[in-house]
């Protein structure tokens, strides 16, 4: 770890999970000082030697999130920069808020005790909506699946099944400082109907529970064919690149990177620079495609506006994304834009990893996982593990290991698990 400048502002991340792990071990690369905000003992973070964890309540605490989070920010001398991980953060919901305009007090008063690094409104009201963002990549000449939105409960005629079901937002303000995620609702962040009734009955669950919906065509191809572009567009017209490939997701057909490799695309990079400036995007954020097997092209599938789960991965390919977005948060000159090195580099989630096993077992699509243990085997960093961060605390912490038995019978009595889909 370098030193960092004697005025680096702290860096304070919430909430605490692999994405905030990822972006303590990045900022800790050039000496910021880094405090975990977490409500369970679950999250990774908190148990790296390079941060220190302050209580706070859940998201879904509304107000009470937010008042704790204002004071953890007044605990600092001067304002700390402020990272969020999550989209069903109460962050991730006042972003979406501020673009329409209902929540402008809440982020003032988080702007006046951190610096954000959450996107402008200006900037996210392009991407966080599903047909909004759709349009934008039309306009910049990227090509995306055919989408229809659906009106109410009633499907389209002529839609070719099977048919992708997403929200058009995954997270949804329901009033009074509260929100809701599709991803809590139904257990993943899309699903297949293999015809209009399926169809119609996902409309009609979602619709009552407050989700807009949108129709798409399922893109052909596997896992491995889904590409990642993490983007950093500064103010002052400083931007990287840093493109990986899935080889392993949880759940398998539609989900997290479990297993990721970091090597350069540069089929990728006029398709991404195309739709940030477009959109005239500034700040960190995950681009997903697909390759099309059928036709040969790249498919914008989604834009999350965001750190996301394999940030260090950037950071160990010579691309230190965190830190470029600090730098740019508090006004700091970056004297030299990094370039992603040309070897690949695999990471890997075991938690996740463990998590498709558990939940898709052996008997089911076993060539696809003996294919994730093998690239697991040959992975070069973990997302956990590192071995000068190898969180011994949380090994030993008799509340992790309470937490993980909670959490896994709790998923284990879930009733309801959609079909998901890529």
């Amino acid at each position: 770890m370098e030193p960092g400048p004697a005025d680096s502002p702290p860096a304070v991340i919430v909430p605490d999970n692999l994405t905030a792990l990822g972006l303590v071990r990045s900022l800790a690369a050039h000496g910021v000082p880094c405090t975990v905000c977490a409500w369970n003992a679950l999250g990774p973070a908190r148990y790296s030697r390079h941060a220190r964890a302050v209580a706070c309540p859940p998201p879904h605490a509304g107000r009470q999130f937010i008042d704790a989070l204002l004071a953890i920010g007044r605990s600092f001398a001067a304002p700390p920069v402020l990272f969020v991980t999550d989209e069903s953060s109460a962050i991730q919901w006042l972003k979406q808020q501020l673009v329409r305009l209902l929540v402008a007090r809440a982020h003032e008063e988080l702007a006046r005790h951190f610096t954000l690094t959450i996107p402008s409104p200006t900037d996210l009201a392009a991407v966080l909506s599903k047909p909004s963002l759709y349009e934008l990549s039309a306009a910049a000449g990227v090509s995306a699946p055919e989408s229809w939105t659906l009106q109410g409960d009633r499907v389209p005629p002529g839609v070719p099944y099977p048919i992708v079901v997403k929200p058009q937002q995954r997270v949804i303000w329901t009033g009074a400082y509260t929100l809701r995620s599709f991803r809590d609702d139904f257990g993943c962040k899309a699903l297949l109907a293999r015809d209009a009734r399926e169809a119609r009955a996902i409309a009609t669950r979602a619709r009552a529970l407050g989700y807009e919906l949108l129709l798409q065509r399922l893109v052909p191809g596997e896992v491995t064919d889904l590409r990642t572009a993490g983007v950093f567009a500064g103010r002052n017209g400083t931007r990287a690149l840093f493109t990986a490939r899935k080889l392993a997701q949880v759940p398998h057909d539609f989900g997290d990177g479990s297993i990721v490799e970091g090597v350069p695309m540069p089929e990728l990079e006029p398709l991404v620079w195309r739709l940030i400036e477009r959109a005239g995007f500034r700040g960190l954020a995950d681009i997903e495609f697909k390759l099309d097997t059928v036709d040969g092209r790249l498919k914008l599938l989604d834009f999350n506006p965001r750190p996301w789960l394999w940030i260090e991965l950037a950071t160990r390919c010579g691309v230190n994304l965190a830190h470029l977005r600090y730098c740019d948060a508090i006004g700091r000159q970056v004297t030299a834009v990094p370039v992603q090195t040309a070897d690949a580099v695999t990471w890997c989630s075991g938690r996740r990893l463990a998590r498709t096993l558990w939940e898709q077992g052996w008997g089911r699509r076993a060539a696809a996982l003996r294919a994730a243990l093998r690239a697991w085997r040959g992975a070069h960093m973990a997302g956990t593990f590192a071995r000068t961060d190898p969180l011994w605390r949380m090994w030993l912490h008799p509340r992790f290991w309470h937490d993980v038995v909670r959490t896994g019978i709790k998923r284990s009595r879930a009733g309801f698990r959609p079909r998901e889909v890529a």
